[in-house]
Formats: structure tokens, C-alpha cells, sequence
């Protein structure tokens, strides 16, 4: 699992001729919220060796997505320093900034909404984007409490069944 950044569409982005801004794609997004991202795959023996583009395929490696309460005044935050703190069982197992995603996660929601339009399928509103670690990833087992705290944000929350 992971600790990252996840934006809440508020407007559609979509597909057109023109790349989207920065500001842009800034002016489309409603809420902010922390996040726990369960990592897994769907691929039986794991993808070790497979590549990025089997990854892709398997939908991002994607298995749950766990939301802290959306924050609708979200440019009171700065999604770059935004700092998550990651525990296991209570033990900090790691700690980063919104900036460990390409260098600003409302860098990889551009690059989204440019890729998809590209594609001629755009970006909806309401649509949930997450933007990449912030944590790196970490192994967690049936019976572990995972705790992911936001500056700033609602803190999240998960018990491992």
C-alpha cells in the first residue's frame, strides 16, 4: 500500500485540440483529499519481470482506493509540500512530500488530462484521480491498522482483513 494525493474532479476536461494548462486543469478540480492506495495485482504469481506496460494493463496495479473526507477549498493547500506520515501497527514506516509525484501531483493531473484527451476520451467531473506516491510502497498483512496523516488534511484511516 501506499499514501498519496487524490484529486476529486469538480468540471470535465474534454477531449480537444489544444493540451491543457496547468491552470487550467487547477480550475477543473473540486476537492482534495489524502489517500491509501492498495497495491496488488491481478496477475497470478505477480508481475515481477513483466515490465511497465503489463502494469498499465493490469490497471495501474490498482486493487482499492481508500479516501480521507474531500476538502472542497483546496487551494488553500499547496499539493507539493503537502506531507503524508505512513504507519504500520503504529511504527512510521515512512514519510514524504506531495512533490515525490513528479515533482507536483497537479503535474501528473496535466499529463492526465492531456493523455486522455489525446485519446478523445477527456475527463469527467467527478471523476476520482490519484497522483502517486508519496510514501513508496509497503507490504501490510491481514490484521494490520494503517494510518496515513495529511497536513493539513483528514487522516486516513484502514484495518487489513
Amino acid at each position: 500500500m501506499e499514501g498519496e494525493i487524490a484529486f476529486r474532479l469538480g468540471e470535465d476536461l474534454p477531449p480537444r485540440g489544444d493540451d491543457y494548462t496547468y491552470d487550467e486543469v487547477a480550475a477543473a478540480v473540486g476537492a482534495i483529499a489524502g489517500a491509501i492506495e492498495i497495491v496488488g495485482t491481478r496477475v497470478a504469481g505477480g508481475l515481477a519481470g513483466y515490465g511497465r506496460a503489463m502494469s498499465t494493463a493490469d490497471g495501474g496495479v490498482n486493487i482499492a482506493l481508500v479516501t480521507g473526507a474531500w476538502d472542497a477549498d483546496w487551494r488553500r493547500h499547496d499539493p507539493k509540500t503537502l506531507e503524508v506520515a505512513l504507519r504500520i501497527n503504529g511504527a512510521e514506516k515512512d514519510r514524504g512530500p506531495g512533490s515525490r509525484a513528479l515533482g507536483d501531483p497537479m503535474n501528473v493531473m496535466v499529463w492526465l488530462a492531456n493523455q486522455q484527451s489525446r485519446f478523445g476520451r477527456g475527463l469527467k467531473a467527478g471523476e476520482v484521480i490519484t497522483t502517486g506516491t508519496c510514501t513508496g510502497i509497503e507490504a501490510i498483512q491481514p490484521g494490520d491498522v494503517i494510518d496515513a496523516d495529511f497536513t493539513g488534511l483528514a487522516p486516513v484511516r484502514i484495518e487489513v482483513e
